[in-house]
């Protein structure tokens, strides 16, 4: 997707070339004359030299735009990659304390998630801090895990009756 506006012919090959608005003289149009060559300048420079430089400045200003862009996407790709595990980590442990399916033990973790307005990755990861016995849940987590926990065992319980 292009940021210009104006599109004209090249003299020269007859390609169409883009011109971004502004490229003339004092931010106007560019001047061309009834041939559709452009002007020269005192200096010694045409217009076209000009357009190109104008171009090329365009351009780099767009690459760098989509390298950030990027670079972003990659730092959050890479930080989705990292929550997942710890994520399945956790939903692991949530189907081992209540014996449910991975899909229940999701929905476990998105209610605590919701509860508390917390991210999920970060319920998780709180979660499965609690492995190495030193490291207690947040209270209001482990109490929203807790009456999840024993709403899951409710619909379990009421199911097999």
């Amino acid at each position: 997707m292009s940021t210009f506006d104006d599109t004209e012919r090249d003299a020269e090959g007859g390609r169409d070339t883009v011109v971004p608005d502004g490229a003339g003289p004092a931010g106007g149009p560019a001047s061309v004359d009834g041939d559709g060559h452009t002007g020269g300048h005192a200096d010694g420079h045409t217009d076209g030299e000009g357009r190109n430089a104008l171009r090329s400045a365009a351009r780099r200003v767009a690459l760098e735009a989509e390298v950030e862009r990027l670079r972003d996407e990659v730092g959050q790709l890479q930080q989705a990659i990292e929550s997942r595990a710890v994520i399945d980590q956790a939903r692991g442990m949530v189907m081992v304390m209540c014996r449910c399916t991975p899909h229940s033990a999701w929905d476990v973790l998105v209610e605590v998630s919701q509860h508390t307005n917390t991210k999920l990755r970060t319920v998780a990861g709180s979660l499965v801090a609690t492995t190495d016995g030193s490291t207690r849940m947040p209270r209001e987590l482990s109490a929203a895990l807790a009456e999840a926990l024993r709403r899951r065992r409710g619909h379990r319980t009421h199911r097999q009756r």
